[in-house]
């Protein structure tokens, strides 16, 4: 919306003006306006206040100051900061656990000696739903032109063979047209600052620890007060379709109230890693794909504001033949 006014400005520039902010006769209460002189005319737009306007002071929220000095003094991302406690814990309970760019540096560098490349292979990325997982993407963004998600509950992928092939034909082709796949797909679990795993002190929500992962931590709560059923209750799809996976093999039933919170995700690691290979099996045209690699692992919270991934398996898929690599 914008209206034209007659000038004698013989210049092009853009000016914000706040002289129309007051109610009265000819003028409209709160709005800023922008005025552009063009080729001797002066054209005004109208512009939402929270775009920016300048002119009239804008009124601080309560408590604003000290939220910006708070923010300020959050320390930035770094893995150093870690602290011994949760360091042993996490040394203990999941060896060999990188920092999450360290980790998505290797791995990229272990399957291109294998020939998959960010020029030629599309990643399939599959995480929880939580938001603490999302600083992998970011990783791959840097790197890769895009990726298909295969986020859901925990983890455990659950689009199934159709959904994934509709990734893998995302695949850029190479000069013989043949598709090239990476999948990574984590669970995950949390470390707060006395080492206790399944808590972690989610920003905004402090001091009290969050249950991470929720999922599973209500699925362990199930299985503490011997509720076994998987039948879906409500439009709880997702969760119970995980449940039914993870308690198939019996297992985890038959312990009981002997398992806690890290066999739970270790076990949904392993059922996990079982999915996606499945799934890839099923999904893969073999005359379509020239090879793929698949990576399984855990993501691991904890407060120096880096994520740490722990790797379960990786291998690479090539003429029929599977080799598990490492990423040393």
């Amino acid at each position: 919306m914008g209206m034209e006014l007659s000038g004698v400005m013989p210049c092009f520039s853009t000016a914000t003006s706040s002289l129309f902010t007051n109610s009265g006769s000819g003028r409209v209460p709160g709005k800023s306006w922008s005025i552009v002189f063009l080729n001797a005319k002066v054209v005004m737009h109208r512009m939402p206040m929270a775009l920016g306007a300048t002119g009239s002071a804008r009124r601080e929220r309560p408590g604003e100051k000290r939220e910006m000095r708070e923010e300020n003094k959050r320390m930035p991302p770094n893995p150093d900061n870690i602290t011994k406690t949760r360091r042993l814990s996490m040394d203990q309970l999941f060896p060999g656990t990188l920092p999450e760019p360290e980790f998505v540096k290797r791995l990229l560098g272990a399957v291109e000696k294998h020939g998959l490349t960010p020029a030629n292979t599309i990643p399939i990325v599959g995480t929880c739903r939580d938001a603490l997982a999302s600083p992998l993407y970011e990783e791959f963004k840097r790197v890769f032109p895009g990726y298909f998600n295969i986020v859901s509950l925990a983890g455990l992928p659950q689009l199934g063979t159709i959904g994934l092939r509709a990734g893998l034909g995302h695949s850029p082709l190479d000069k013989n047209g043949k598709e090239r796949y990476l999948v990574l797909s984590l669970t995950h679990i949390g470390i707060d600052e006395n080492g206790e795993a399944g808590k972690f002190k989610r920003p905004g929500r402090e001091p009290t620890s969050s249950q991470v992962c929720g999922a599973l931590c209500a699925l362990h709560s199930q299985i503490q007060n011997e509720d076994y059923s998987t039948e879906i209750v409500d439009d709880n799809n997702e969760f119970y379709k995980l449940k039914e996976a993870v308690l198939q093999d019996g297992t985890l039933k038959r312990k009981g109230k002997e398992v806690d919170i890290v066999e739970l995700t270790k076990h949904t690691l392993d059922v996990t890693t079982e999915t996606v290979s499945k799934m890839m099996e099923r999904a893969v045209d073999k005359e379509a794909c020239a090879s793929y690699a698949v990576c399984t692992g855990m993501q691991i919270h904890e407060e120096s504001g880096v994520n740490h991934i722990h790797l379960h398996t990786l291998y690479v898929v090539k003429d029929g033949k599977k080799e598990h690599i490492s990423l040393v």
